[in-house]
């Protein structure tokens, strides 16, 4: 299983939390455009827990972000924007081709 590079910022991770950032950074390398590069950050806020995906690529960056009260939650969420971004990715390039 691939190394989870989700930064985690104000909380130490529990185990299941951080299985769960390698399971999706490992299928968001999948789904990703070829030479394209991945940041994912959690941080813990007053309010609860904020994430960001960015993938960037040579046409362009698909961005995620969201606040939930949970950490699982958040990253859940995070990975369902990334991949409705990823997916306008392929349709526009399937258009293109």
């Amino acid at each position: 299983m691939a190394k989870s590079n989700f930064q985690f910022e104000g909380f130490e991770p529990t185990q299941d939390l951080k299985r769960l950032t390698k399971d999706i950074w490992w299928k968001l390398e999948e789904q990703s455009p070829s030479r394209s590069a991945r940041t994912a950050s959690l941080s813990k806020t007053d309010k609860g827990f904020l994430g960001k995906i960015r993938v960037a690529t040579l046409d362009g960056e698909y961005l995620a972000e969201t606040t939930a009260d949970d950490a699982t939650q958040a990253v859940e969420q995070l990975f369902h924007q990334i991949q409705g971004e990823l997916d306008r990715w392929r349709e526009h390039r399937n258009k293109a081709i």
